[in-house]
């Protein structure tokens, strides 16, 4: 059966669907609604949705088939009147239904290992293959969680997305050339060993003299620092909207080229993670948004073609494949990464940025949502990338629609904003460096408008030396 595109919108008594199911006769189509469970089938499309809330038949329904689009539009009663259904675009939320204890993604799975089992199952399926006796199941049997993986028995530690991949070796040698931390077989080292070489490799590539330049020679760095990104206008907004509102509002909506992006996802459903696990993709989404944003700052939202690996290098979770349990220790990062690698290195820069990531998280999951579909589209667009999808976006964009609370994200977002950047933590010397270049323009050592040279940088070199 092939699932089809949809849409959903809703006023306050209805909810309409609109399915795109081309060339199918409409006398055929059937359509069941059962609660909150809405079900169509025409041959060869089948959709079953798990609304919000429940519906009804009651002699108000509708609906009707455009031909010439092949466009199937049923106009269904809310069982309550005035009843708003939050989130009719996430599409993917609405594609399962409740989850049950341990179903969803429960334990590492071995990406090689899916991939062949996939592929045997399709020559099964073309093959000729004899009739068996139907199996009888219980459904209503008692079900135990399987044993948990052991790296050891397949591809050593797990990475990506909870731990959960393995067997990508040779799309990640191709990433590695100018994106992950050098030198480290992602397979067979630990968190820990990743986190402190991240560390080893931030420490060896952080140029004093590169941040002394862009420190006084900053005209442009400042124009960037001003610059005032569309997420600001966005969130005053949705401010304005829920003043004159009693209930929750979205300023943010996803475009249909996002909802086709949704639809186009992998079927497949995430299990909760427990406590320690949500804590950590929380973090690692505010170390993707920070990367995300630190690019748009300066490239004034208008990606080029240095985009796609300033996200994933500025990231540690995709360039060094670690995971955070402290917001402290997630900015550590985030600060260290931008005033090392990219191509503007400058602490006010990196103070702007931590304030657009706040303005993203302020306005909710829908925004986080764009944001991670803003870097899928990047990364499907560069074969060194493209992997991390698989490793990380997909699964968190699948995540982010169907474990995470509004609540959730709004914590964060508190914390985000109350949270104050400390220069001396990031380990570099920053403020003395700043110091010795304030100190030698003071002095006519360095001007405004002339290159430092070598012997006015020199003490900044020696301090991180």
């Amino acid at each position: 059966m092939i699932t089809p595109s949809f849409t959903l919108d809703q006023d306050a008594e209805t909810v309409t669907l609109r399915a795109r199911c081309p060339y199918v006769k409409a006398s055929e189509i059937a359509i069941h609604v059962e609660g909150a469970h809405l079900r169509i089938h025409i041959q060869p499309y089948f959709l079953s949705l798990s609304l919000p809330a429940p519906l009804v038949e009651d002699g108000r329904e509708k609906g009707e088939y455009d031909i010439s689009s092949g466009i199937l539009t049923v106009c269904l009663p809310k069982a309550t009147p005035g009843q708003h259904f939050p989130d009719l675009d996430l599409t993917n939320t609405l594609l399962f239904g409740p989850k049950a204890p341990g179903q969803g993604l429960a334990s590492r799975r071995d990406d090689s290992q899916m991939a062949e089992a996939e592929s045997k199952a399709e020559t099964d399926a073309e093959g000729e293959a004899a009739e068996e006796p139907e199996l009888e199941i219980d459904w209503n049997a008692l079900q135990s969680m399987p044993a948990p993986f052991d790296p050891a028995d397949a591809h050593g530690h797990g990475y990506g997305f909870m731990d959960t991949h393995a067997g990508f070796g040779s799309q990640i040698e191709l990433l590695a050339v100018e994106v992950l931390t050098p030198h480290l077989d992602m397979g067979t080292t630990d968190v820990a060993a990743r986190d402190q070489a991240r560390l080893d490799f931030e420490n060896l590539s952080f140029s004093s003299d590169y941040y002394a330049q862009d420190f006084h020679e900053d005209e442009e760095i400042q124009r960037l620092i001003a610059y005032k990104p569309s997420v600001r206008e966005a969130l005053k907004r949705q401010q304005a909207l829920q003043q004159r509102q009693s209930e929750p509002v979205q300023a943010i909506t996803l475009t249909e080229a996002e909802q086709a992006l949704l639809r186009k996802l992998p079927c497949k459903e995430i299990l909760h993670p427990d406590t320690t696990w949500t804590r950590r993709l929380l973090l690692g989404l505010v170390d993707m948004v920070f990367a995300m944003s630190y690019d748009q700052r300066v490239t004034e939202e208008e990606a080029t073609v240095e985009s796609t690996w300033t996200v994933a290098k500025l990231s540690a979770t995709l360039s060094s494949f670690v995971v955070f349990d402290t917001l402290d220790d997630t900015l550590r990062a985030c600060f260290r990464r931008a005033v090392t690698f990219p191509l503007y290195r400058h602490w006010r820069l990196v103070e702007a940025v931590l304030r657009d990531v706040v303005l993203h998280f302020k306005l909710g999951r829908r925004q986080l949502l764009r944001d991670l579909l803003a870097v899928q589209r990047l990364f499907d667009n560069d074969e060194r990338t493209y992997v991390l999808n698989r490793l990380y976006i997909h699964d968190y964009v699948l995540w982010l629609q169907q474990c995470v609370t509004d609540a959730q994200i709004a914590a964060l977002a508190s914390a985000l904003n109350h949270y104050v950047p400390n220069k001396a933590a990031v380990g570099f010397r920053l403020d003395e460096i700043e110091t010795m270049v304030t100190d030698a323009v003071a002095a006519g050592e360095l001007s405004r408008e002339a290159e430092p040279d070598s012997n006015a940088t020199e003490r900044a070199v020696i301090l991180t030396d």
